[in-house]
Parts: structure tokens; sequence; C-alpha cells
């Protein structure tokens, strides 16, 4: 039954996300794991208590945006199917809805830790973030649209698992290492690709096709589409916000460094 798949795979990732938690968890309070990590002892605390959400975020982020990849290069050949599941290729499809539904469980488990730990994880906007999205996975995976959209949103993973890494670095106290410079230059250069320039072209890309979009609403219904629509549009000012903070922060940076030269 393909409900009772669905929910299968949606339960079974909320329990593999959570588990990795708690083994990552144990891994860094026994055998004095942490101690041996950490150069600067005064963030083994922080390590202990927020680490393990951090290696989730790089194991999701990882598979979720090397999906990301694979679900574009599978849209490459075709000629339509962009904005529904109209397409004759059903193995396309299967295997965006199996990423839909790994990716709301990574987010209902992930929110449950940020409210828990708030705002250690994040702040207002992280919590604006995942329900938004979370009411993207379901709408769209209910009604089956926007699988194109789906694929060049995930992409923008790449720049969490960048994000998780360079955290991880500065509470391991490396975070002025030639390997942290490198991990900060990634991920900027990432979000700013992907997040910003490729997300834009991906809303150009939907605006060019608006008329079949609105054609939509003959299957779903309007709430739900305008909804849709208005949640990927939310979350490109969330990235340009970002963005403009990321700027905030490596111009601040470069002032410090100008000043102690």
């Amino acid at each position: 039954d393909k409900i009772m798949e669905a929910i299968t795979t949606f339960l079974g990732s909320i329990v593999v996300w959570e588990s990795l938690f708690q083994l990552s968890s144990t891994v860094l309070h026994r055998h004095g794991t942490a101690d041996k990590l950490t150069l600067d002892k005064s963030t083994k605390s922080v390590l202990l208590s927020q680490g393990p959400s951090y290696i989730v975020s790089i194991v999701h982020s990882a598979l979720l945006s090397w999906r990301g990849v694979q679900h574009l290069m599978d849209f490459l050949p075709l000629e339509e199917g962009h904005f529904d599941f109209s397409s004759n290729d059903r193995m396309i499809y299967q295997k965006i809805e199996s990423s839909n539904l790994i990716f709301l469980g990574y987010l209902i488990y992930d929110l449950y830790h940020v409210v828990m730990l708030y705002p250690k994880l994040g702040g207002p906007d992280m919590i604006i973030h995942h329900f938004l999205f979370i009411s993207c996975c379901i709408i769209n995976g209910y009604y089956q649209i926007f699988p194109f959209g789906f694929a060049w949103l995930i992409l923008g993973e790449l720049s969490t698992m960048l994000l998780s890494i360079r955290w991880l670095l500065i509470k391991t106290g490396r975070g002025d290492t030639g390997i942290f410079k490198a991990v900060q230059l990634l991920f900027a250069s990432a979000f700013w690709l992907i997040r910003v320039f490729i997300y834009q072209a991906g809303i150009w890309h939907m605006a060019y096709h608006y008329r079949t979009i609105l054609d939509l609403h003959k299957s779903v219904p309007l709430v739900f589409l305008i909804t849709t629509i208005s949640i990927i549009l939310a979350g490109a000012i969330l990235n340009l916000f970002w963005a403009f903070k990321i700027y905030k922060m490596a111009l601040s940076s470069q002032r410090q460094k100008n000043k102690s030269e």
C-alpha cells in the first residue's frame, strides 16, 4: 500500500535521525572523546550538548544535497513534468517522493531539538524556516506538485553541511586553522551560489511558466497552491536575510583583520 509505504519511510526517517543523534551523543560522552577532539576545553560543554545535532545535520545535508543533484540530472532530459507528477517516468518521481519524506522526517526531528535547546540551535528564523518547509513538504508530497522545485531547493543543504562543519571546527578549538578558513570560504560561496543565485533562478523559472502553474489549481486546492508559492518566495527572502548576515560577518572579520595589521 502506497500510503503505508510513505508513512513507514517518514517515521523511519525520524527514527534514523534520532538514533544517529543518540549515538553521536553517546560517543562524545564516553571514553573522553570530547576531550580528545577539543583543543579549547572551554567549549567542551557546548560540544557535548549541541554537537550531536550538528553531526546529524552534516550527514543529512550531505545525503539530501547529493540526492538533489541526482534529481536535477534526472530532470535534464525531460521536456515536461516540471510542476507536477505528469511524466510517464514514474521512477524519477518515486525518488523525489522518497527524498521529500526523508527531508520531512529530518525537519520534524530537528525542530524538536531546536525547540528543546532554544535558542542555542537557532532563533525565530530557524523555527519559521522549519515550519514553512514542513508545510511545503506535506502539501507538495500529498498533491505531488513542484518536483523540479524540490530538486533545486534541497541543493541548499550543501551550504548547511558546510555551516555545520564550520561550527564543529570552532567548538573544537580549530577556528583559526587553514581548514577552517577553507570551509568558511566554501560555505559562503555555496550559500550565495545555491541559496541565492540558483534559488532566484528557480523562482524566475516558475514565473516564466506561471500559466502552467496556475493550471495546477484544477487538481490542487487554490489555498494550498498559493501557500506553496508563498512559502517558496518566503524562503527566498529568508535566504537573502541570511546572506546579508553572512556578508556582515565577513565584512566585520575583514575590518578586524585590517585593524590588527
